[in-house]
């Protein structure tokens, strides 16, 4: 009986800390929408045609309820309390838009009687004027593929770094060559990832070395010539590694935006002419 009446009393407990019980009220209320770990407020979302996510924190001084009426959108939760931090970030997420007309809802959030609106936008399925497939067409047509062995992506400190191959074999690969994605067509792969570590690659500007810019474009040539579908991402410039710097930081995320910016701009104005087969990541 007493293990019983602590349980009770525990969750009692927990009940009073998580949220304020019904009825109590608060002189002033407030809620709105905000940035994430921020305090700017945020009134409207846009999303493209695709499904994906964005966050939002709740700032609000009493209980609290969000609702939305549009079958597209979904809340990560519905009601919360400012003294449990976790209910404070939500996730609004939308389904892919293929409505072909563009389309729109509001999130309501009421707490102690006071109401605020975040209005949320979808744009319809993009018509394409350039006669290529789109991104999630060519997804489609791409039946089965592997990733390119350890080489563009390999990097070490135990050899200079002026040397384009001694990157490309420091992990025990040769040279890739054009032999092994004409090989890969042949067995019936139609599509081949290409992981690529750009950072030993570039200066203090974030501009890449011409060297290793005309390597990687060299052996995605091998792979547009082999009639294989191209995807080239960005690999070990994420990680745990102190060398890595594309992480989720709030607190450094301005340069961080500025290098991934940099360098896909680099990547793309190098590529563009390559055609539909070639895919960023």
């Amino acid at each position: 009986m007493k293990t019983i009446r602590y349980y009770i009393l525990a969750i009692a407990a927990m009940a009073v800390t998580a949220c304020s019980s019904e009825g109590d009220t608060v002189e002033n209320p407030s809620a709105i929408f905000c940035e994430v770990n921020g305090n700017a407020a945020v009134s409207q979302l846009a999303f493209t045609n695709w499904q994906g996510f964005q966050m939002v924190d709740i700032n609000a001084n009493t209980d609290w309820e969000v609702s939305c009426e549009a079958d597209w959108v979904t809340l990560s939760n519905r009601s919360g309390c400012p003294t449990v931090k976790e209910n404070l970030h939500l996730k609004v997420s939308v389904e892919e838009n293929t409505s072909g007309t563009d389309r729109s809802t509001d999130i309501i959030l009421t707490a102690g009687g006071v109401t605020s609106r975040l209005s949320l936008t979808q744009s319809a399925q993009p018509v394409d004027n350039c006669g290529w497939p789109s991104a999630q067409e060519a997804g489609n047509t791409m039946k089965v593929g592997l990733n390119l062995y350890n080489s563009l992506d390999a990097w070490g400190t135990w050899f200079d770094w002026n040397d384009i191959d001694a990157f490309q074999t420091c992990w025990g690969n040769p040279l890739v060559t054009a032999d092994w994605f004409r090989a890969v067509k042949s067995l019936g792969f139609n599509a081949v990832r290409i992981p690529v570590t750009w950072f030993p690659h570039m200066d203090e500007n974030n501009h890449v070395s011409e060297a290793w810019m005309s390597r990687v474009e060299e052996v995605v040539d091998y792979a547009l010539g082999a009639g294989l579908y191209c995807i080239l991402n960005v690999h070990h410039d994420t990680g745990s590694d102190e060398q890595a710097w594309l992480r989720a930081n709030w607190s450094g995320i301005d340069p961080i935006q500025e290098k991934f910016v940099t360098l896909w701009q680099q990547i793309a104005s190098r590529l563009e002419s390559k055609g539909e087969r070639l895919m960023f990541e």
